[in-house]
C-alpha cells in the first residue's frame, strides 16, 4: 500500500476516534478490548503508532498500536485486534452545511483463527491532536433542512395543540443508503436527521428523527418522519442533544398559525424533560409496545 494511503487510513482513524464523543454517529465506535475480564480502553496515544493489516479474503481493514502499553497488556502475537471499516456515501448535490458523508466502524476481535491470511500493510506514525485534525468541526448552519425540520415539528405540534415557545436541537445529520420503506421516494439515498424538541414553558419534550431527499423537488425538500426504535431512550438522547448544541432553533408555536399539518403515522409521545415539568406527560401505550415508534 503507497504511502499516502495508509496515512488517510491514519488519518480516518483519528477522526473516527474523536467521533466518540458525539454521541449522534450511526456506527459502532468501540475503542475498548477485553482480555480476562479487564477492559483496555485505547487512549490517544495508542493511536500516534498503528500497524494496519488486511484480510485479502474478506478486503477488511484490521490495525493494532504498535507501543509499550499495548505489548505489556497483550503481548506481540496479535491475537487481539481492531477491525476499521470507512464508508463513505455522497450526496447527489452540493449541500451547505455538508451531512456527514463518511462513516466509520471500529470494534475489537480475536483474529487468531484468520492470522495467516492477514497481510501487513505497514506501520504509521502521526501524532495525535485534534487542534491538527482538520475537518472535525461538527457545527451545523441554517440551510433547506434545518428550516424542512422546523415545519415538520412545527405542523406537528399544531396538530396535537401543543402550544408555546419551543427550542428544537439538531442531532443527527448525515447521509445513507438505508432508505427503508421510502427507497422508492428517495432514490436509496437520503439525509437522516434527528431533532430534541423542548418545550421552554412546561419542561417537556419529545425526539423525533427524519429521512429527506438529498434532491430538491420543485426547490422544496422531500421529508418524512422515519420509523426506528421504541421510545425507551428518549429521556437520555434528548438530553445528549441539549448537552451538545450541535445546532439549534428557536420556534414559537401559537392557535392562528397557519401551517401544514405533516403525515405523522407513529405515536406522538410528550416526556418530562426540564425541572420544571410536572406530570408524567403524555405516552400512549402504543409508544410502549407498538412496533411503528420513531425517536
Amino acid at each position: 500500500m503507497e504511502n499516502s494511503e495508509l496515512m488517510q487510513l491514519m488519518y480516518d482513524l483519528q477522526q473516527a476516534y474523536l467521533r466518540q464523543q458525539h454521541w449522534y454517529y450511526p456506527y459502532a465506535l468501540d475503542f475498548c478490548i477485553d482480555k480476562l475480564g479487564k477492559q483496555y480502553q485505547l487512549q490517544p496515544d495508542d493511536l500516534e503508532r498503528i500497524t494496519f493489516y488486511k484480510d485479502n479474503m474478506t478486503q477488511l481493514i484490521y490495525f493494532v498500536p504498535e507501543n509499550e502499553q499495548w505489548e505489556e497488556n497483550f503481548g506481540t502475537e496479535q491475537r487481539e485486534m481492531f477491525v476499521f471499516q470507512v464508508e463513505k456515501i455522497c450526496t447527489r448535490r452540493g449541500i451547505t452545511s455538508q451531512p456527514d458523508e463518511i462513516q466509520y466502524c471500529v470494534y475489537p476481535t480475536d483474529v487468531a483463527d484468520i492470522k495467516e491470511r492477514l497481510v501487513n500493510l505497514g506501520t504509521v506514525e502521526f501524532e495525535f491532536s485534534d487542534k491538527k485534525i482538520a475537518g472535525s468541526n461538527t457545527s451545523i448552519t441554517e440551510n433547506e433542512y434545518t428550516q424542512a425540520v422546523k415545519d415538520m415539528v412545527h405542523g406537528t405540534l399544531m396538530e396535537n395543540e401543543r402550544y408555546g415557545k419551543y427550542q428544537i436541537y439538531i442531532g443527527e445529520y448525515f447521509v445513507t443508503d438505508n432508505t427503508g420503506i421510502y427507497a422508492e421516494e428517495l432514490e436509496d439515498t437520503a439525509i437522516q436527521i434527528s431533532a430534541a424538541v423542548i418545550c421552554m414553558d412546561d419542561g417537556y419534550g419529545y425526539y423525533c428523527r427524519f429521512l429527506a431527499s438529498d434532491l430538491l423537488v420543485d426547490g422544496n425538500v422531500k421529508i418524512y418522519y422515519y420509523v426506528s426504535d421504541t421510545a425507551n431512550i428518549w429521556e437520555e438522547v434528548i438530553r445528549q442533544a441539549m448537552t451538545d448544541n450541535r445546532y439549534v432553533i428557536s420556534l414559537e408555536v401559537n392557535a392562528e398559525d397557519d401551517v401544514e399539518i405533516p403525515v405523522n403515522p407513529y405515536p406522538f409521545v410528550m416526556l418530562p424533560i426540564l425541572n420544571n415539568a410536572v406530570g408524567n406527560g403524555r405516552y400512549p401505550e402504543s409508544a410502549i409496545y407498538g412496533e411503528n415508534i420513531f425517536y
